[in-house]
């Protein structure tokens, strides 16, 4: 038989926690873009439409975050509901919890396999 790969563990996650922060961001679905013109300045962003134009002020509306290559906004960027330090908190988040979260669901995993293969530790 094969054994179940060890997973190190990582330090403890508070689950409501990173869930309140999911649910407080802006909600999605949401879809990366990037518009690698002149008049949008290398925008890399993250709207709630796909492929949204970020120099229309009805899809700007739509923007999560944006990036810029060359340091120059050029345009206004809005979001509709106004969740900017909620969405960033989310991004920021998002970053450590989902590696965490699958860590654990994989631990988790490899515990099963050893419960019914016999090999419980």
């Amino acid at each position: 038989m094969v054994d179940a790969p060890q997973i190190k563990k990582e330090p403890a996650r508070n689950a409501k926690a990173d869930l309140a922060v999911c649910d407080a961001a802006t909600p999605g679905p949401w879809y990366e873009f990037c518009e690698d013109d002149r008049d949008c300045s290398n925008v890399v962003g993250v709207a709630t439409v796909p492929n949204p134009d970020p120099t229309d002020l009805d899809d700007a509306g739509k923007l999560i975050a944006v990036t810029l290559d060359n340091g120059l906004v050029t345009f206004p960027v809005t979001v509709a509901d106004d969740k900017w330090h909620e969405n960033a908190a989310f991004i920021s988040m998002a970053r450590e919890a989902l590696p965490y979260w699958i860590r654990l669901a994989q631990m988790r995993e490899a515990a099963l396999y050893q419960l019914r293969s016999g090999r419980s530790r």
